[in-house]
């Protein structure tokens, strides 16, 4: 019988870490360009890892859910989870972890959308002055 330690189950844990990661990174660069065109390798490696640690806070764990939070981290900000149009989605205890998501990215509007892109530029502005 095969036993597998728990250090063994770590590394391997980590290789797919970083293969979903590294896939998101090709989904950001073929979809997403002009959101990460800037940005390298290892600095969107950071960013994703950090981004895939928030989502995990809301509950989030499908593959396609943390890709949809991680790309509106690039498109929309960083904190785009702290807009309350967003937060009312995703800190709803009442909706379902598996459909957060797919709530948010159909039920929002276009404006919802432009008002949390104001919010956080006037956030970033406020920080940077």
């Amino acid at each position: 019988m095969l036993t597998i330690r728990k250090e063994q189950m770590a590394i391997f844990q980590d290789q797919l870490d970083g293969a979903f990661i590294d896939m998101i990174i090709e989904h950001l660069r073929r979809y997403h360009f002009t959101a990460v065109q800037a940005d390298t390798d290892d600095t969107l490696k950071s960013a994703i890892a950090d981004g895939l640690g928030r989502a995990d806070a809301f509950g989030l764990t499908r593959r396609k859910d943390l890709i949809a939070f991680v790309t509106m981290m690039f498109e929309i900000g960083a904190d785009f989870a702290s807009c309350p149009v967003f937060q009312k989605y995703l800190a709803d205890p009442e909706i379902p972890v598996n459909e957060k998501m797919a709530r948010l990215l159909h039920e929002t509007t276009d404006d919802d959308w432009q008002t949390a892109r104001r919010m956080l530029a006037e956030k970033e502005t406020r920080i940077t002055s």
